[in-house]
């Protein structure tokens, strides 16, 4: 029904004419475009430009890979991340280096456990390309080497796969949750070793 089709323009329960009106008039904007793109990439660009989407700029550390935001002294950083880059690369120059709290690998974002303007989505749980999984501590770059610290998160021997009466539905979860626990001592990788963010349950 039309009132249906009303219901779907909007969300939530405040301004309701004014969300639909919007929505209107944005569909009607669309329809009136009468030139196809030319291109994939420039269809992407006119829906960025649709939602207000900002493009992230930020310090160049490698291709791909961009640090956001004011890099910080290494000064701050603890102890067991210390060990964990020395470890890793002993040629690391940690008193020329940078810690970033969020970077963009491949346009991206990813941040830090520690970064805390950003609670509703979590960037710093990740697979990376070995296919184990981590927490991300921190990203530092001596401006030759781009690492970062994390806490890996290693199978849990006890599973946490809540019991379901159907097989097919506890084979459907068996295979897509993976029972972790962290592991206490951090570890340093290249950046580029990350490969995907993945949600993580506390259970």
């Amino acid at each position: 029904s039309m009132n249906g089709e009303l219901t779907r323009l909007k969300h939530g329960t405040n301004l309701i004419a004014q969300q639909i009106i919007g929505q209107w008039k944005l569909q009607k904007s669309i329809s009136a475009m009468k030139k196809p793109t030319a291109s994939e990439a420039e269809g992407i660009s006119l829906l960025h430009t649709l939602c207000g989407h900002v493009e992230r700029k930020g310090q160049k550390l490698t291709e791909g890979i961009a640090g956001l935001g004011r890099g910080d002294s290494c000064m701050h950083t603890s102890p067991e991340a210390t060990e964990a880059i020395t470890s890793f690369r002993p040629d690391f120059d940690l008193p020329k280096s940078q810690v970033f709290r969020r970077v963009t690998i491949n346009g991206e974002l990813f941040h830090t456990k520690s970064y805390t303007r950003m609670t509703k989505r979590v960037n710093y749980i990740v697979q990376l390309k070995s296919r184990r999984f981590c927490e991300i501590m921190s990203f530092i770059s001596d401006g030759s080497h781009h690492l970062a610290v994390v806490q890996p998160l290693i199978p849990a021997h006890h599973s946490t796969v809540p019991q379901c009466t159907a097989l097919d539905i506890k084979t459907t979860v068996d295979s897509v949750v993976i029972p972790v626990q962290p592991q206490l001592v951090l570890e340093a990788l290249p950046i580029e070793d990350i490969d995907r963010k993945r949600i993580f349950i506390n259970a």
